[in-house]
Formats: C-alpha cells, sequence, structure tokens
C-alpha cells in the first residue's frame, strides 16, 4: 500500500502561494459569507481563516443570522463585487432552506468567485475552457498528477453527485480524456460499477459506502466525503481498515480533525510534558488543537508521528480503535510497517507514564 499525502502536497502549495505574495507585494482579500449557526460550516471557515493566515492573504468573515433576507445578502455580496481591495468572495455552503443558493451563488461576480459556482465558471468548465475551477475537484486532479497516477483512457468511478464535487468533476476529468462513469443513490448495484474502476472517486457524505470487496486490487482510491456522526467527523466514506494490502493506492485528500481524535493529546505526552503542553497551549493564538500539539512536539524533539503510531497500533491489538477512518495519512504509512513486525515503539516508554 502506498499512502498518497494530500497534506505534504498542501503544504508545498502553500509555500509557493506564500513565495508568489511576497515576491510580487501582493495584498489578496477573502471575503467569506456565513449564514446561520451550521457546525460544519464553522469548522470550514475556521481552516479556511487559518490557511489564509500561513499564505499572507488577508481574510474576513461576515457572519449573519439564518433568519437574514436573501435581499440583504445579496445587495451585500454587490458591494463586494465593486470593491477593488476584494480578491474573492465565498459564500459558504449549505445556506438556510430559506434562502435561493443558486441566486445568491449567480450574484457573484465570476472572476471572484473563488468556489467556481457561478453558472459562468460552471458553463467555462464544460466548455474546457475554465475560469476558476472549484476547490476539491482541483485538488483531487492536482493530487493525481503530483504523484503521476495515469488518468487518460483510465476508467474512473465517481461515487456522489454533488455541485461542490461530484459534478464538476465529472467534467473535469472528461477534459482529461478520463472515461467517467458517475453512481449515486439510485444507482443499482454500485459493485458492478466500482469493481472495475481504475481510480475509484468517493465524494457521499455517509461512512463506509465503499466496501473493501467493492474495490479491485491496484485501484487508486480517492476519498473526500465527510460525515457527522456522535460528535466526530469522519473524512472518510471507507472502509479502510478492510481494504486488501496489495498494490492499493490511497489517497486521503484531506482529512477534518473535529474536537476528538483517535488518540487523546494526554495520552501522547508524559506527565510532566503535558504539563509543559498546557503552557504551551495557553500562549499559543491558534485553536487548533492538532497544530498546537504539532507546534510543540516541533519545539520539544518530539517526534510525534512514532509517538502516534505506536499508540494506534496498540489500541488495534486491543480492539480499542478498529476504525481507520480518523487517522492521518502520514501515520497509516507507517502504521501498517509497525503491525506486520508486530511492533509497539511506544511500548518502551511505558515506565514513563
Amino acid at each position: 500500500m502506498i499512502i498518497l499525502n494530500g497534506k505534504e502536497v498542501s503544504r508545498k502549495i502553500k509555500n509557493e502561494i506564500k513565495e508568489k505574495i511576497q515576491k510580487e507585494n501582493l495584498s489578496p482579500l477573502l471575503v467569506v459569507i456565513r449564514v446561520g449557526d451550521d457546525p460544519a460550516s464553522e469548522t470550514y471557515v475556521k481552516s479556511k481563516n487559518k490557511s489564509c493566515n500561513e499564505v499572507g492573504i488577508k481574510f474576513k468573515e461576515i457572519h449573519l443570522k439564518k433568519e437574514e433576507k436573501e435581499e440583504n445578502i445579496i445587495n451585500m455580496i454587490k458591494l463586494l463585487n465593486n470593491d477593488p481591495s476584494v480578491s474573492g468572495i465565498l459564500v459558504q455552503l449549505p445556506l438556510p432552506s430559506n434562502l435561493d443558493t443558486d441566486k445568491i451563488i449567480n450574484t457573484i461576480l465570476p472572476s471572484k468567485d473563488v468556489d467556481g459556482l457561478t453558472n459562468t465558471n460552471k458553463c467555462s468548465l464544460l466548455n474546457n475552457n475554465p475560469i476558476i475551477i472549484p476547490c476539491t475537484p482541483k485538488g483531487i486532479l492536482y493530487l493525481l498528477k503530483e504523484y503521476q497516477i495515469p488518468i487518460k483512457g483510465k476508467n474512473i468511478v465517481i461515487v456522489g453527485r454533488s455541485k461542490l464535487v461530484g459534478r464538476p468533476l465529472i467534467d473535469l476529468l472528461l477534459n482529461e480524456n478520463a472515461t467517467v462513469t458517475i453512481c449515486h443513490s439510485h444507482t443499482e448495484n454500485i459493485k458492478e460499477h466500482t469493481i472495475n474502476a481504475d481510480i475509484l472517486i468517493s465524494a457521499v457524505g455517509k461512512k463506509n459506502i465503499i466496501k473493501s470487496d467493492m474495490i479491485k486490487a491496484n485501484a487508486v482510491v480517492i476519498d473526500v466525503g465527510i460525515n457527522k456522526e456522535n460528535g466526530k467527523i469522519y473524512g472518510l466514506g471507507i472502509e479502510l481498515n478492510q481494504l486488501p494490502l496489495v498494490d492499493t493506492v490511497y489517497i486521503e485528500l484531506y482529512s477534518i480533525d473535529w474536537e476528538e481524535d483517535p488518540i487523546e493529546v494526554e495520552e501522547l505526552f508524559s506527565p510532566q510534558e503535558y504539563e509543559e503542553y498546557l503552557e504551551f497551549k495557553d500562549d499559543e493564538v491558534c485553536e487548533y488543537t492538532p497544530d498546537i500539539v504539532s507546534d510543540f512536539c516541533q519545539k520539544k524533539g518530539i517526534d510525534e508521528n512514532e509517538r502516534k503510531i505506536g499508540l494506534l497500533a496498540y489500541k488495534f491489538e486491543k480492539n480499542e480503535q478498529s476504525n481507520y477512518n480518523q487517522w492521518e495519512s502520514k501515520i497509516l504509512n507507517k502504521y501498517y510497517d509497525v503491525i506486520m513486525d508486530d511492533y509497539n515503539p511506544f511500548k518502551q516508554m511505558d515506565n514513563d507514564f
């Protein structure tokens, strides 16, 4: 199994963007409009804010109540369209059901439509002359090309037909001369399609839609589905823990870490380290726990991945963690080496805890 690490590619792209902004002395501004208090939307917006800060893009969030009138939102977008300081506009979806999503989205100037969801941008993609491509489909294509995975002539099956991912992805892959099949909730016997896929893309908001027996050996599997269950957000719709360990290529495009993690922060450190971590956390501006943990480990010279691998392997052996869904790709890649050798590198540290 080979893990294609989307996070590593993401870091590379961010560094290139940051360098370009600094070199060309640019001052881009992204304005995000969020209506209502959907928790998943709040998480997405925080993530966008964090990414913007990392590369030097100014970020502004306009948070409106779910009762906000549609006319007011449209007028606000028109003002942003005419504001030369605003580089991009994003309306966080989904919008409350009382609002006309298409009407609001199509008010955005196509050149400022960073999600690529206006009719103008969708038509340009259909005609193989894209202005702005929706980010997740573009990310999938970028990742495939980054790892030099052939697309031309390949049988690609997409599970999910959302406006954000599935539908624009069809056009994007057809433009790359792939043979594309789309499956959805009304498709009969999805397995008949997925089992023949050279590249399988799961873009559904439900966990474990794709079973291990639905994937052929040596297939490339990309999962961008997100599912919230019992307060946790799962980044995968695939039963990765049951996939064959043959030359399957699994791609984790991105993952969202919710408040809970397969490993509690306190488990990761010795008592003394944990006290130091709490002090470090209090001084941090960032509110994203996984990043705070990583920053602390880097500062203290702690191999975060090695410790996590050991804990995950140990928990797996005790059947405390049977679901791979939340595990980061970097950890997974090393994890298989660990469990194949029946080795727990964390065990030697038991006396320190």
